[in-house]
């Protein structure tokens, strides 16, 4: 009787973030921390560039980030791969929301310590006037960024959002980290002729 032989994964196959995704929506937990992983020092460095002053020393990046894993987590299978810049994007989304989330909780945390209300409403007018002008520029930003080709915004979003390195670009792209950075200065000059028009 002949038996069939099961062919092993080769370690290539678990290097493909599209494999690890889906033996992590099976319920394959590693396969879910090995993603996590990839991405952790770009996440940190999104959670990092959110939490400010006297929030850095109530919040922690690395809860914020736990935190972040076990949403996604719980949310993955919601999650449709349409490319590697598709599941970084969603990724780093979730984190921002989960730092959101988290800094509202630790604002209303501070609010029961007994800050005077003055200096708190005070802080928050200015904290809401600083968010609504960032989300501003934002909106403006991201109304020109949809105007552009495709290949222009995926490499704006890896510079500014995701804050990678030209190096990592190259790789995504498939170029030399110096035609990386030559492609983002050409798009970048056309997202500012789109703003400013």
């Amino acid at each position: 009787m002949a038996t069939t032989k099961t062919v092993p994964e080769s370690s290539d196959d678990l290097s493909r973030t599209d494999v690890l995704l889906g033996k992590a929506k099976g319920g394959d937990q590693e396969s879910w921390r090995r993603l996590f992983e990839r991405y952790r020092k770009m996440l940190r460095a999104h959670v990092e560039a959110r939490i400010r002053g006297f929030a850095r020393r109530r919040l922690d990046a690395d809860d914020v980030l736990q935190a972040a894993f076990t949403r996604a987590w719980q949310q993955i299978e919601r999650f449709e791969y349409q490319g590697e810049g598709s599941f970084r994007r969603w990724l780093a989304r979730v984190v921002v929301n989960t730092c959101s989330d988290e800094l509202a909780a630790n604002w209303s945390g501070s609010l029961q310590e007994g800050a005077t209300e003055q200096a708190l409403a005070d802080q928050a007018q200015r904290a809401a006037q600083e968010r609504d002008e960032r989300e501003e520029r934002r909106i403006a930003m991201m109304e020109a960024m949809g105007q552009l080709e495709e290949e222009d915004r995926d490499i704006l979003i890896q510079r500014i959002v995701e804050e990678l390195s030209f190096e990592a670009i190259g790789k995504t792209l498939g170029c030399s980290r110096e035609k990386a950075r030559e492609l983002y200065a050409a798009a970048q000059e056309r997202l500012v002729r789109r703003m400013s028009a």
